[in-house]
């Protein structure tokens, strides 16, 4: 349950379908982003999605889960297309906790943000 629930996640998140990835999460999940912060996940992907520009890909590599607790891990590739068209690449891991009923709680999200954060702050800087 956990493996496909981490599979859905990753589909719905490179269809950038808000509403399905959304159903996913307990209402009060929360997100830890290198980039945002830590959010609320229906306002963290909110935003992600909006400074996106819908040709972003995520593909899942390998989900990891723990048969006897409420975790679970997944090593993805994130081909992310900012709202401005700039490209950035990266590889990480989301670290997923679900509540009792296979909702995801919380995902706290690692990569390296090197090569991500210059364009990030872009177009931060040119919406403000």
């Amino acid at each position: 349950m956990k493996e496909e629930i981490i599979k859905k996640y990753f589909e719905n998140l490179s269809n950038g379908d808000y509403e399905s990835l959304i159903q996913l999460f307990d209402s009060e999940a929360v997100v830890f982003s290198p980039l945002y912060g830590k959010m609320l996940a229906k306002d963290f992907y909110k935003k992600l999605l909006e400074d996106s520009d819908g040709k972003s890909n995520v593909e899942l590599i390998k989900s990891f889960v723990d048969k006897d607790a409420l975790k679970g891990a997944g090593n993805f590739r994130y081909n992310w297309t900012l709202k401005d068209g700039t490209q950035s690449s990266f590889e990480g891991v989301d670290l997923f906790e679900f509540n009792e009923n296979g909702k995801i709680k919380q995902i706290k999200i690692i990569y390296d943000t090197f090569g991500t954060r210059e364009n990030f702050n872009k177009i931060k800087e040119n919406k403000e």
